[in-house]
């Protein structure tokens, strides 16, 4: 028997031996075919790592040219809109000063709509690209009528607002600032055709690429071309940029064309660029000063604004071989080292295989015996082992099992401290296992059971969830629905008369998996907070009750523009029917107001300011004006600060203040500027900037005679035709006032003896126009004036001299012929008074 068993381990030894051998020769050989194919494959890595920080490389170059190009349009439209907000600014101020001169000098309407379009026509000079319109909402052009079709298209496409606009006409597109001249209810217009100045746009990026240089030696450059969408295309691909190649510019490239090696690359890129937007292709091209053909990369994109394909490209290297070679010569190296490690490996095995077979199993045995005996068993006497190896594994296993116990010991600890924790617990904890079809509770905190009313909890672990809540069918369905897939789920359970729960709570809960099989339930009983919920909501809806009350409008805007609140006062005030407002900034429809009313909320919030009573001119949903009164404040609800916002219609008041403002200095029988305002006038004026200074001085002739035979009816119509005549004849900048019953007087500033002679001179001619008239009493005025070039130090002074200068021509030796012809007029018209007076009475006076 003993023998035999000789002979078996000899066999057993043989041919573990052989196989060994053949093991590690086979190892070997396949070890070596799979390094050379890892150097292959590494090589290819390499070559793709390469050309991929290649194309980066030229990506982020071909961003920064796209970059660059959107930094010039949108400079370029800012500019613009900047011009055109500028121009159309200055024009309104204009037309506006224009419009209050000529209202004071009581010209009608129709008057000073003529004398603003004949201003615009002096005033605008066209420029190339730019333009000035002036329309009214019905499709009225009043100026520049060849832009008809355009007003017709703003009209048509319901964006009549004050503002930026941007409209497609003609073909082109167009950059429009529009603003309102409410005096007349006019559209002022400046607008700039967008088309013109982006081909000025594409003139300069392109003059910057074609100087454009990049790398180490400046050899890297970006080329643009033209792409033509429309079918059949004249010319698919055109060169619009190339620096290494200027000879191409211009000219169409086509895309049937391969390379050296047959490839139709322009074909793959045109046919990418318009399924992607970009194109990374790879072709042979001729590399610059030599008459060879290099590997070369490119990364091109469309951009679909100007419909420009822009790209820039690189020579590639053949890194990959270069890295196999290098690869090879040191896998040989290695391989004769491990050839030299397999055999050592073979003598050693064979070795200790002999050496330690016949002693190494007993020892390996008290290790088994001691792992199928463990826990009970204390350890491994490593004492009693005389192989280093097997020492050294029994005290690892020593090691370990000690460990375990540590281990064992923690958990137990864990366990007990998680108990104490969850039955202590404010929230009630349910946690279920699936088992097979059903669900089933594993574990439950003492929360739980003073709701539910269970005294030991043992009683109800391993109990199905469908029996255990079976009240409760919206808890059973999201423990169904987490073992379904959810991953967690959110809600609000309402729980009545559950033992010691209470009539009615409300708890928020949250059901997650913890493994495939485990779930946990948590509630945190939130009734408390529910209710108070309830009585914050019923004091809120009397708040707003009572804010719906008041007559003022209120708007609640949160620190970020948002309005929370707003009431019906406050939309009749803006005459808004359908419209919610959510931003502060819908209510206000011209920048201005918004811009204003934008202050005042960022001032009142940051503190820098105080709100009370801000006037503000708004204009309604419905297109009227008004001025309304705002007042703002910084107050807190629900622990979120807020703006809040009174807006009371003042508008009635405002415009009777504003009327009572024009009748402290106006005239109420000529509309003209009254004594108190012209006498402010001419002390502001009486400076040297104003010199030279005209004052002149009109006097009514013969107008006791008028109100003494024709009555005073007559009397304030010579002296309302007279203030007629005087405001058809003089300028725009002057001052005209009536300062008394037959007394008028008017302030011309920068203008000397000539500019006054020619002003007198036309009212004459005006007053012979008028007098040419039937049926009407002959008007006759005496003319005086005074020029201050420095030489009177008072402003009564020169008044003075210019009384004088009237006086001295009203009772020249015309006056006795002028009152003639005043009295003959009035015979003429045959009134009844005559009889009672004579000329003679007038003539002594």
């Amino acid at each position: 028997m003993h023998k035999g068993k000789i002979k078996a381990l000899r066999f057993g030894l043989i041919i573990t031996f052989i196989y060994i051998i053949v093991t590690s020769v086979i190892i070997s050989a396949i070890g070596v075919y799979f390094s050379i194919q890892d150097s292959k494959n590494d090589a290819k890595f390499v070559q793709r790592l390469y050309e991929k920080n290649i194309v980066d490389a030229l990506r982020g170059k071909i961003e920064g040219v796209v970059e660059y190009i959107n930094a010039e349009r949108t400079l370029n439209k800012e500019r613009l809109s900047e011009h055109l907000k500028n121009q159309l600014k200055h024009i309104y101020n204009i037309f506006y000063e224009l419009y209050l001169k000529e209202l004071a000098r009581g010209q009608s309407g129709e008057q000073i709509k003529g004398d603003l379009l004949d201003f615009a026509g002096v005033y605008y000079h066209k420029k190339k690209g730019e333009c000035l319109f002036i329309f009214d909402d019905k499709g009225n052009v009043y100026f520049n009528k060849s832009k008809k079709d355009l007003v017709m298209t703003l009209i048509k496409r319901h964006i009549l607002r004050s503002g930026l606009i941007y409209v497609k006409y003609k073909g082109h597109n167009k950059m429009i600032y529009l603003t309102v001249f409410q005096p007349t209810d006019w559209y002022l217009a400046y607008c700039v055709d967008l088309t013109r100045v982006e081909n000025e746009t594409k003139m300069k990026v392109m003059n910057y690429l074609n100087n454009y240089r990049y790398g180490y030696k400046k050899h890297g450059y970006i080329f643009v071309s033209l792409l033509d969408n429309s079918k059949p295309p004249s010319c698919k691909l055109k060169s619009l940029v190339n620096p290494n190649r200027p000879e191409i510019v211009g000219r169409c490239l086509p895309l049937d064309k391969p390379d050296e090696k047959g490839n139709y690359y322009r074909k793959k890129m045109v046919n990418e660029l318009l399924s992607k937007g970009y194109s990374v292709v790879t072709y042979y091209y001729k590399i610059p000063g030599t008459n060879e053909y290099g590997r070369k990369i490119s990364y091109v994109i469309l951009y679909k604004p100007w419909n420009w394909v822009i790209g820039t490209g690189f020579y590639l290297k053949d890194v990959g071989s270069e890295f196999y070679q290098e690869k090879m010569k040191d896998l040989w190296t290695t391989g004769e080292k491990v050839l030299i490690a397999v055999f050592v490996m073979l003598v050693t095995s064979i070795t200790i295989f002999f050496l330690f077979f016949g002693k190494i199993n007993p020892e390996i045995k008290r290790i088994i015996d001691f792992l199928e005996k463990f826990p009970e068993a204390k350890g491994i006497d490593t004492d009693k082992l005389r192989f280093f190896e097997t020492s050294f594994i029994a005290q690892k296993v020593n090691e370990m099992a000690e460990n375990v116990r540590k281990l064992t010991e923690n958990y137990e600890e864990i366990i007990n401290r998680y108990t104490s924790v969850t039955n202590f617990m404010k929230s009630c904890v349910v946690i279920v296992e699936k088992v097979g079809d059903d669900i089933v509770l594993a574990d439950i905190n003492s929360c739980v059971q003073k709701c539910m009313g269970i005294v030991k909890k043992d009683e109800v672990i391993g109990v199905s969830v469908y029996k255990f809540f079976a009240n409760f069918p919206s808890i059973i369905r999201k423990f169904e629905m987490v073992f379904e897939g959810k991953i967690s789920i959110d809600s609000v359970d309402i729980v009545s008369n559950v033992e010691n729960c209470g009539y009615r709570r409300y708890f928020q809960s949250e059901v997650f998996r913890i493994s495939d099989s485990e779930a946990v339930y948590i509630a945190d009983d939130i009734t408390d907070s529910v209710m108070l919920y309830y009585k914050n909501s019923i004091e809120r809806d009397r708040l707003a009750s009572l804010i719906e009350a008041v007559d003022i409008g209120v708007a609640i805007v949160n620190f970020s523009g948002r309005v929370i609140f707003s009431n019906s006062k406050l939309l009749k005030i803006f005459e808004i029917d359908n419209f919610e407002v959510k931003r502060l900034k819908d209510l206000f429809l011209n920048e201005e107001s918004e811009t204003e009313v934008e202050r005042y909320f960022e001032g009142v919030k940051k503190k820098e300011m105080n709100c009370s009573g801000c006037i503000l001119e708004i204009e309604t949903f419905k297109n009227s004006k008004k001025w309304i009164e705002v007042t703002a404040t910084v107050d807190n609800i629900n622990n979120e600060p807020v703006v809040v916002m009174s807006i009371k219609d003042i508008t009635y008041k405002y415009l009777k203040e504003k009327e009572i403002e024009y009748m402290s200095f106006h005239d109420d029988l000529t509309g003209l500027y009254n004594r108190r305002f012209f006498r402010e006038e001419l002390k502001r004026l009486f400076n040297e900037r104003s010199y030279p200074t005209a004052l002149v001085i009109f006097d009514i002739n013969g107008l006791k005679m008028v109100n003494d035979v024709l009555g005073h009816t007559w009397g304030d119509w010579l002296i309302k035709k007279v203030a007629t005549i005087l405001k058809s004849s003089v300028r725009a900048v002057d001052l005209l006032a009536r300062i008394g019953g037959d007394e008028f007087v008017l302030l011309m500033i920068n203008t000397g003896e000539e500019g006054v002679n020619r002003c007198i001179s036309r009212i004459r001619e005006n007053l012979d126009e008028e007098n040419r008239k039937e049926n009407q009493p002959y008007i006759s005025v005496s003319i005086g004036y005074a020029i201050q070039e420095g030489q009177f130090d008072d402003p009564d002074k020169l008044f003075s001299e210019a009384d004088k200068s009237m006086y001295k021509e009203k009772y020249s030796d015309k006056r006795n012929e002028e009152l003639k012809r005043i009295w003959e007029s009035i015979v003429k018209m045959k009134p009844e008074g005559v009889k009672h007076h004579k000329l003679e009475d007038f003539l002594k006076r």
